[in-house]
C-alpha cells in the first residue's frame, strides 16, 4: 500500500517542477512572438510554429492575420499575462495562456497556445480580440 501511494505521488511531484518551469519559458515565447511581430517576421513565426497551428491555418492566411494585426494595432507596447492552463494529455504537453497586451493603436485580448517539447514552447495556436481591428 505504501508503495502504491508513493508510485502515484511521484508523478504529481515530477508534473508540479516541471510547471514552474513552463510558464516562464511559455511568457518568453510571447515576448519574442511580439518582437517578431514588431519587426515584421510574419514567416519566420509560422515556419517556426507547431504542426498543430500548420494544421489548421496556411502560410498565406497566418501571415495576413499578423499583417492585420500589426498594421491596425502598431508596434507592441506593453503586456501581462492572465490565466493559464498547462495540460499534459496524451495529444502532447500544452500551454495556454490568457495576454492582456497594448499596442501603439490599441488593446488586445491575445489567446496563446504552445506545445512544449523538450523545454521549448512552439507556437500552436493564437486568437486575438480587439476592437482596434474592427475600427482602425
Amino acid at each position: 500500500m505504501r508503495y502504491q501511494c508513493l508510485a502515484m505521488v511521484m508523478p504529481l511531484t515530477l508534473m508540479a517542477c516541471s510547471m514552474a518551469d513552463d510558464l516562464p519559458a511559455t511568457n518568453k515565447a510571447i515576448d519574442q512572438f511580439h518582437q517578431m511581430i514588431d519587426a515584421g517576421h510574419f514567416e519566420q513565426i509560422y515556419e517556426g510554429s507547431a504542426a498543430d497551428l500548420k494544421g489548421v491555418s496556411s502560410k498565406a492566411d497566418f501571415i495576413k492575420l499578423l499583417d492585420v494585426v500589426h498594421r491596425k494595432l502598431g508596434p507592441f507596447k506593453t503586456g501581462k499575462t492572465g490565466g493559464w492552463n498547462n495540460n499534459y494529455s496524451p495529444a502532447g504537453h500544452f500551454m495556454t495562456v490568457g495576454y492582456s497586451a497594448t499596442y501603439t493603436r490599441g488593446t488586445a485580448d491575445e489567446q496563446f497556445y504552445y506545445r512544449t517539447d523538450d523545454g521549448k514552447a512552439k507556437l500552436a495556436g493564437y486568437h486575438v480580440n480587439s476592437n482596434a481591428l474592427i475600427y482602425n
